[in-house]
């Protein structure tokens, strides 16, 4: 074996050592759950103040699109991360909704 043979049988033993381990689900369930709720109380806190936010003029002349409804779906979006319920479909859900309000 040379040089080369060498270093792939090491990478294919570092890849295995990685990505074939088995390990615990619950540090990454906790993550998710603890991330979850702060997302949550973030956006709960964006629908609470949502007309200093997003109206042109606060109190007086009202935002023309419907913000309620999207904030209320990426909140349920959130809470479906935090039950662990179609997590990566949600996951994509939040980071668009992340990215277009909170920028």
């Amino acid at each position: 074996m040379g040089h080369m043979g060498k270093m792939v049988s090491r990478l294919k033993r570092l890849y295995n050592e990685v990505y074939e381990k088995r390990v615990s689900p619950v540090p990454l369930g906790v993550f998710r759950i603890v991330y979850g709720i702060s997302v949550l109380i973030e956006v709960l806190n964006l629908i609470y103040f949502k007309q200093l936010f997003f109206d042109p003029v606060p109190f007086i002349q009202s935002h023309p699109f419907p913000i309620t409804a999207i904030l209320v779906f990426w909140a349920i979006t959130v809470l479906l991360i935090t039950v662990g319920y179609k997590v990566k479909v949600s996951a994509v859900f939040n980071f668009v909704f992340s990215v277009v309000f909170l920028g």
